[in-house]
């Protein structure tokens, strides 16, 4: 797992592929199922991340369908905590994601060639 002295990239290249997809290009949230709270007049509407499985859970006014709050749980291995602010661009993530494609066909490459 990352720590908080890693560069940006370095916290990228250690990164899950699903974990990495969503850093690069955002999550892909799937509704989950939601609740009417009456008494407090909102509905609680839980997504969940396709790739990753991180979870989002949206509060909505039930009259007016405006966002309240969004709460976040993230899997594990997601949060850059202690990281220096700022680091973490999505073209760090990108770049990264761009490195394991390159690998990744090198390597395809070397093995049509030996057989």
């Amino acid at each position: 797992m990352p720590t908080a002295t890693d560069t940006a990239e370095a916290f990228a290249a250690a990164l899950a592929e699903a974990i990495l997809h969503c850093r690069a290009f955002g999550h892909q949230w799937e509704p989950q199922s939601v609740e009417h709270k009456r008494k407090q007049r909102v509905y609680h509407w839980r997504w969940l991340c396709s790739s990753c499985t991180s979870e989002k859970m949206m509060v909505v006014n039930d009259r007016t369908g405006e966002t309240a709050d969004n709460r976040y749980d993230y899997v594990d291995g997601f949060l850059a905590t202690g990281m220096e602010p700022g680091t973490m661009r999505r073209s760090v993530f990108r770049m990264e994601v761009i490195h394991r494609m390159e690998h990744a066909t090198r390597s395809r490459s070397r093995v049509k060639r030996a057989s």
